[in-house]
């Protein structure tokens, strides 16, 4: 994963001439990392909870509402998750710096 971001970056960082199309694709990429990675890291620790409640219920442990649960807590995270990635693309701006001497 590491080197897959390091690899976007230096494409980012010296082949794309920065005109319209590279800017939107820079900001939704920009997005989608942001998004992506807050909405796992929720996920996972909605999946760890789940484990620690059916250790700790037990044999009382229902595994339906535990699935209707699952469904709309996905569903909230995944909508809180692009709520707070979608401002900073919306507001940001690509600067361009001359590199020559």
């Amino acid at each position: 994963m590491i080197a897959f971001l390091a690899e976007v970056i230096n494409l980012l960082d010296t082949r794309i001439v920065l005109n319209h199309y590279s800017n939107s694709s820079y900001l939704a990429l920009e997005f989608l990392l942001k998004f992506l990675l807050t909405a796992v890291q929720w996920l996972n620790s909605c999946v760890a909870t789940e484990r620690a409640a059916a250790v700790l219920f037990g044999i009382k442990f229902d595994k339906d509402i535990s699935q209707n649960v699952a469904k709309y807590t996905s569903l909230f995270i995944i909508l809180v998750s692009v709520t707070l990635a979608i401002h900073d693309p919306l507001h940001g701006q690509v600067l361009v710096e001359d590199r020559r001497p």
